[in-house]
């Protein structure tokens, strides 16, 4: 299943990317592939590559397989947490993880702009607190 946030921008790489992810995949497993740059310097012009990683972030357009989004459910329901706080869901129920490369999806911050600025404006502690639950926990 393939997941867009609604303020992305698709790049014409896209289709290949996704036939890639389709060939690597397992859809027995829990798998989610991340299409974009976030965090990720020079992405959209690397080599072809899929790279397992520890966390995504900005997960504003990926592939999910259905035994992912079963363990989401199962993990979080009744929902304690965001479902792709996909670090968390690696680290303590095994979620496999991967960035494909080159990024070819990306936020319109031009058309849309981004929430990436609101936790910039809380208060420092909220802030921090944030960071800590997303990062360590």
């Amino acid at each position: 299943m393939v997941i867009a946030a609604d303020d992305v921008i698709i790049d014409g790489r896209f289709a290949s990317a996704l036939a890639r992810v389709e060939s690597a995949l397992d859809a027995g497993k829990p798998q989610v592939y991340h299409f974009s740059a976030y965090r990720h310097d020079g992405a959209d012009s690397k080599p072809e590559e899929i790279c397992p990683v520890r966390a995504l972030y900005c997960t504003d357009g990926y592939v999910i397989t259905l035994a992912a989004a079963k363990l989401l459910l199962k993990v979080n329901y009744p929902v304690n947490s965001v479902a792709d706080n996909f670090k968390r869901w690696r680290h303590y129920h095994g979620l496999e993880l991967y960035q494909v490369f080159p990024a070819t999806v990306r936020q319109d911050n031009d058309s849309f702009g981004s929430d990436l600025s609101i936790p910039k404006k809380l208060p420092c502690l909220p802030r921090q607190l944030a960071w800590l639950v997303d990062n360590i926990l």
